[in-house]
């Protein structure tokens, strides 16, 4: 958008400084050695466990975010997308006795309306691998995480189970979304999975702009804008 903004403003203004630092903003975030600098500053302080490492709690709680759209012989269906380590974790907490259920949230952005929630085809391929439904419960429809930590919580009161979760969700999203969790009155162990900061050496190739590295930083910017945005309803609204 700023890239976007200083463009359009320069082409209009007959100015060619806007658009020279336009896509100067580009190039710099589209190269490796800022995007993972950005992505190790979002996933600071988070470390991956092992599931038989994690505490016991009353309920592993998954988020949603891991699949995309893909086309089919009969409309579109759901495949993999970067964050199934969510799934892969939350199954392999459930198995290893961290807690006596597994929730998944009914995720649905508006430009899926056309599709199933997300959390039924992952009540699907749970089950698919052997997860007892009885152990799986399902929230209501959510749109974005501020509304999966409300279907949770009216979902945990609903079926009478304790406070203590387990919230699992990728390393860059975890701050954020253990913040609006305890909002809600979670007393939440995080389980971040899902890492993005890389911890190879850096390259010569670090410095050259990356379709990829230029994704992660945009990803990581809306995340702090996320961030921001929540801490100061939250301070508006009196809350915690």
């Amino acid at each position: 958008m700023v890239v976007a903004g200083l463009v359009l403003w320069g082409t209009i203004t007959r100015r060619r400084w806007p658009v020279f630092v336009g896509l100067g903003v580009l190039l710099v975030a589209s190269t490796p050695v800022v995007s993972q600098w950005l992505v190790a500053r979002s996933e600071r302080g988070m470390v991956r466990g092992r599931a038989e490492e994690a505490p016991r709690v009353d309920a592993i709680v998954v988020l949603g975010g891991m699949t995309s759209a893909s086309p089919a012989s009969r409309g579109r269906v759901f495949e993999w997308g970067d964050g199934v380590d969510r799934f892969v974790s939350g199954i392999a907490l459930l198995r290893a006795e961290r807690a006596p259920r597994l929730i998944l949230t009914r995720g649905q952005v508006p430009w899926m309306r056309g599709m199933p929630p997300e959390g039924e085809f992952l009540w699907d391929e749970a089950v698919a691998q052997g997860v007892p439904a009885s152990r799986l419960a399902l929230t209501r429809i959510a749109a974005n995480t501020a509304e999966e930590a409300v279907a949770v919580r009216t979902l945990v009161d609903s079926l009478a189970i304790g406070d203590r979760v387990l919230l699992v969700t990728s390393a860059y999203h975890m701050p954020r979304a253990r913040r609006l969790f305890e909002q809600q009155g979670f007393e939440v162990t995080p389980v971040p999975v899902d890492f993005r900061h890389d911890l190879r050496a850096r390259t010569p190739m670090d410095y050259l702009p990356y379709a990829e590295a230029l994704e992660d930083t945009d990803r990581v910017l809306r995340e702090f804008v996320g961030r921001g945005y929540y801490r100061l309803r939250a301070k508006v609204s009196g809350i915690d």
